[in-house]
């Protein structure tokens, strides 16, 4: 058994996801970063099959490749995954459970103007006229009207999956996405099983490796389970797993899980945390950190966000920062110099999962909270050409298409 001092905890985003390909991509960008691997030659990326266990079987930890230096950082770094996808999915498949897409959307925009109108009625008479509300209406019908049209692209990108030109299934991935997000965010039964599912992980790895810091990477959706699931463990709202059943057994119930003081850092790429802040608040309601914060102490979760311009669902977290400390909540070290945005991909909306290809947001992470050293971790920077030509982009593709029709 390799004795780990790091682990680094994968926890996907929504969609239709692999098993462990998370993991091998965080895996494969610290194998990227020479000043971990000391020259070493290693097997990068793996195989699906080098992280597979069973998901409820006890959670695997393995090292990124088989080193020999035993200098080299990496060796001293282990990789694991937390695999929720396989429930939201079950879901999907029994088809009458969810609310429709376009249903559901509604229902969106519904508590987007019960936000709004609640917030006003806080604001002074002054503050309320420099405000000018949203058509949510209009909101609500241009909703409808994409949602249409990727309905109609699906039926082209059938003709051309016929035609033998590519095959690309859009509503298959505008489902998933959305019946990801609801899962989460509608049905608490289903919320927490995912949640027992992230708890019940890191309880098993810290089992294993009682003396490994752990470090959690999330990306979208992913970011949000993995923030509840802190939440609710500082809470002692966590059930934790039966060491016989893998099953969530109250008898721990009300316990401070022993993992939680391993836990030292928290990466988030294209969070939506302060979209299921605003819009679904119930999510974050009945927590109390008095406890947590007594026995960890200020500053003991480093958290770094990261987040592109041009991603439609990853932003700054400043809404949760200001949640945090209402709560006094001071467990996570997240100020605001700690919410890295930048414009660095291409095409927007793509740039949502660009995140995994970019080794410059992976080293800064390593730098800055998994092994400090006297090298300045390096923040990621804009580049000015993407600046430039990314946010005009969807201009220069609505014209091409109106000069079509």
């Amino acid at each position: 058994m390799n004795d780990y001092q790091d682990i680094i905890v994968a926890v996907h985003g929504i969609g239709n996801q692999i098993r462990n390909e998370t993991v091998r991509s965080v895996a494969t960008r610290l194998a990227r970063l020479p000043f971990l691997t000391q020259d070493e030659v290693l097997v990068a990326p793996q195989p699906l099959g080098y992280f597979h266990t069973d998901v409820r079987d006890v959670v695997n930890v393995v090292p990124l490749d088989r080193i020999d230096n035993e200098v080299c950082p990496l060796r001293q770094i282990g990789f694991s995954e937390v695999y929720w996808a396989d429930i939201p999915q079950s879901v999907l498949d029994e088809g009458h459970t969810m609310d429709e897409t376009k249903a559901w959307a509604r229902t969106v925009v519904s508590r987007a103007r019960a936000v709004f109108h609640r917030t006003l009625r806080k604001l002074t008479p002054a503050q309320r006229l420099q405000l000018l509300e949203p058509d949510f209406t209009l909101a609500a019908e241009v909703l409808d009207e994409v949602i249409d049209t990727i309905y109609v692209l699906e039926n082209l990108c059938f003709l051309a999956k016929k035609a033998g030109v590519f095959d690309f299934s859009l509503r298959e991935i505008l489902e998933q996405y959305v019946g990801d997000v609801q899962i989460v965010t509608e049905f608490s039964q289903y919320r927490q099983h995912i949640l027992n599912r992230f708890c019940g992980a890191l309880e098993q790895i810290h089992a294993q490796y009682p003396k490994a810091r752990l470090h959690i990477v999330a990306h979208s959706e992913g970011t949000v389970v993995s923030l509840l699931g802190l939440l609710h463990a500082m809470s002692d709202k966590c059930l934790l797993l039966s060491a016989e059943t893998h099953e969530p057994s109250t008898d721990n119930a009300g316990q401070l899980p022993a993992w939680l003081k391993n836990v030292r850092g928290f990466l988030t790429i294209g969070s939506p945390i302060d979209k299921h802040l605003l819009l679904w608040p119930e999510l974050f309601d009945g927590l109390n950190f008095e406890r947590a914060q007594a026995a960890l102490g200020r500053n003991h979760i480093k958290w770094r966000n990261y987040y592109d311009y041009g991603d439609p669902v990853g932003f700054r977290l400043n809404t949760v920062r200001q949640w945090l400390r209402e709560k006094n909540c001071s467990i996570f070290q997240f100020r605001d110099l700690h919410d890295i945005g930048f414009a660095r991909y291409l095409l927007p909306g793509k740039a949502h999962n660009d995140y995994w290809n970019d080794s410059a947001v992976f080293e800064h992470f390593v730098r800055d909270v998994v092994a400090p050293s006297n090298i300045r971790a390096v923040r990621p920077v804009t580049r000015p050409v993407v600046c430039f030509i990314s946010p005009l982009i969807p201009y220069l593709i609505s014209f091409i298409l109106n000069q079509r029709s």
